[in-house]
């Protein structure tokens, strides 16, 4: 078949990939030596420069020589705008004279708490007793965890098919006698006294102070409590359920209101 002629307007013919590499090769070693000049002339190291000499600052003492000059010379003394001026030193705090105490609150000091007067092994069966409930386990009934409604509260497990009712080993711990504390200190305060709850002030004089603590049933008013709290300091009785706050509101009250306790009859 004859070769085909070439048409005005046609695109150039493509060259074959061997004479394109080889065309690439021959332009990158005609660049090789103009890069390698351009790079040791870069690396060339450059002259330094020398410095100019400032201008000396004119002294402050000389006279100005023109008007323009004048301006900065007489503003040199004031401080140039941007710099703070110097600190103020502060005045010394006064020292704040010490308040005045008033001769009641001198007088009023800590009253320890009245403790009891225990036998030997009294107090350690107090300290046994705090020892095993120290290591005593929380009960909760069975499944507690799995439903809301049944709260914390304790119930023994009736069901006859029931692994907790069993005491098997995987459960939590029941309710036995075994948890049970001391005999000779069950009952007793944490303090060691013997709780008597108290209505009125003849229940209250009844109370041995070396053995028995009182405590003010919730029912007693603010007037009958201020005459027991009163009668109890009196007796040397702790009261179990009136704190220091409120031991000293109850006599503020009685002071503002004048109360006092009534004496008996023979009574000097």
């Amino acid at each position: 078949m004859p070769p085909r002629k070439k048409v005005e307007g046609d695109a150039p013919a493509e060259e074959p990939r061997a004479v394109k590499a080889r065309t690439k090769k021959e332009a990158t070693r005609q660049a090789a030596p103009a890069r390698a000049k351009a790079t040791a002339k870069a690396e060339e190291p450059k002259p330094a420069k020398a410095e100019e000499p400032k201008p000396a600052a004119p002294a402050l003492n000389e006279p100005a020589a023109d008007a323009g000059q004048a301006a900065p010379m007489a503003a040199a003394g004031e401080p140039r705008p941007g710099k703070e001026k110097a600190k103020e030193p502060k005045p010394a705090k006064r020292e704040e004279a010490p308040e005045i105490v008033e001769e009641e609150e001198e007088a009023a000091k800590f009253v320890p708490k009245a403790k009891p007067d225990l036998p030997a092994d009294l107090r350690k069966s107090l300290r046994l007793r705090q020892s095993m409930s120290r290591h005593r386990p929380a009960f909760h009934r069975q499944e507690w965890f799995r439903h809301q409604r049944l709260g914390d509260k304790w119930r023994r497990p009736k069901g006859i098919h029931s692994k907790m009712r069993r005491h098997l080993g995987y459960r939590p711990p029941v309710v036995s006698i075994g948890y049970r504390g001391p005999a000779l200190s069950r009952g007793l305060h944490p303090s060691g006294f013997a709780e008597v709850l108290v209505h009125n002030m003849a229940e209250l004089e009844k109370i041995d102070p070396k053995k028995q603590a009182a405590r003010i049933a919730h029912g007693v008013g603010t007037f009958k409590a201020i005459h027991m709290v009163m009668r109890a300091d009196e007796l040397g009785v702790r009261l179990l359920n009136v704190g220091r706050e409120r031991h000293e509101e109850l006599l503020r009250m009685a002071k503002d209101k004048n109360i006092k306790l009534a004496k008996k009859e023979g009574a000097e």
